[in-house]
C-alpha cells in the first residue's frame, strides 16, 4: 500500500494541515464576538437560508456538469472542482440554518446569532468531511486499494497547488495515490473541527442555563 509512502513524502504538508486544524479549533473554542449575541427573528433566518440554499444548490448543480459556456477548459475545470468538492460543504450550512431556525420558531424563541454561526460552521466542516470521504473511496478504487500509482490532472489542482507551496514536487502531488491518503487526514481534521464547534455550542448553552438558574 502506498499510504505510508505518501505520508513519508508529503510530511511538510501534513504538519501544515495539522497546525491549521489546531488553529481553527482554537479560534472556534476561544474567540467571543459580542455582536454575535444579538437575537434574530427565526422566520427571517428560515427564509433567508432557504432562498440562499436554492440559489447556491442550483448554481453548483449547473457548474458540476461543465456547461457549454464560452470559457477555456481550465475555467471549466475550476468550475467543476468548486462545485463538486465544495457543493455539499457550502449548501449544508444553509440547510442546518433552516432546521435550527425552524426549531427556534416551534419553541417560540429567537435565533441567537452566535449559536446559528456555530451550527452552520459545524455543518460546513461535516460537509467537507463527507466530500473527502468520497475522495478516499474514489482514489482507493482507481488505485486498486492504494497499491498502484495513478496520475491525476487538473481536476485536483486544489490539492496540487498547495502541495507545491511546501516544496513537494508536482509529480508526487498529481497522483490519486497521494490524494486519497491525504484525504484521510483531511477527514480527521474536519471531524475534529466539527466536534469543537458543537462542544462550544454546548458550553454556551450550559453557561446560559446556569446564569438563568442563578437569576
Amino acid at each position: 500500500m502506498l499510504i505510508f509512502e505518501t505520508y513519508a513524502r508529503m510530511w511538510p504538508m501534513i504538519i501544515g494541515i495539522v497546525a491549521l486544524v489546531i488553529a481553527i479549533m482554537g479560534l472556534i473554542w476561544c474567540v467571543r464576538v459580542p455582536r454575535f449575541e444579538q437575537p434574530l427573528r427565526p422566520g427571517r433566518v428560515l427564509w433567508s437560508c432557504l432562498i440562499a440554499w436554492l440559489i447556491l444548490a442550483s448554481v453548483c448543480l449547473t457548474l458540476i456538469d461543465e456547461p457549454y459556456f464560452s470559457v477555456s477548459q481550465n475555467v471549466k475545470n475550476w468550475m467543476f472542482m468548486l462545485s463538486a468538492f465544495l457543493g455539499i460543504p457550502l449548501t449544508m450550512p444553509l440547510l442546518a440554518g433552516m432546521v435550527w431556525a425552524w426549531g427556534c420558531r416551534l419553541r417560540n424563541e429567537s435565533v441567537a446569532l452566535g449559536a446559528l454561526v456555530l451550527v452552520m460552521l459545524a455543518a460546513f466542516w461535516l460537509g467537507c468531511a463527507a466530500s473527502n470521504v468520497h475522495d478516499i473511496v474514489w482514489c482507493g478504487v482507481i488505485t486498486d486499494g492504494f497499491r498502484k500509482h495513478y496520475g491525476a490532472g487538473s481536476d485536483i489542482a486544489f490539492f496540487i497547488e498547495p502541495a507545491t507551496w511546501f516544496g513537494i514536487p508536482r509529480s508526487v502531488a498529481a497522483d490519486y495515490a497521494s490524494l486519497g491518503p491525504f484525504a484521510i487526514i483531511f477527514v480527521a481534521g474536519e471531524l475534529a473541527i466539527f466536534a469543537t464547534a458543537f462542544a462550544r455550542l454546548n458550553r454556551s448553552y450550559r453557561s446560559a442555563s446556569m446564569t438563568a438558574a442563578k437569576s
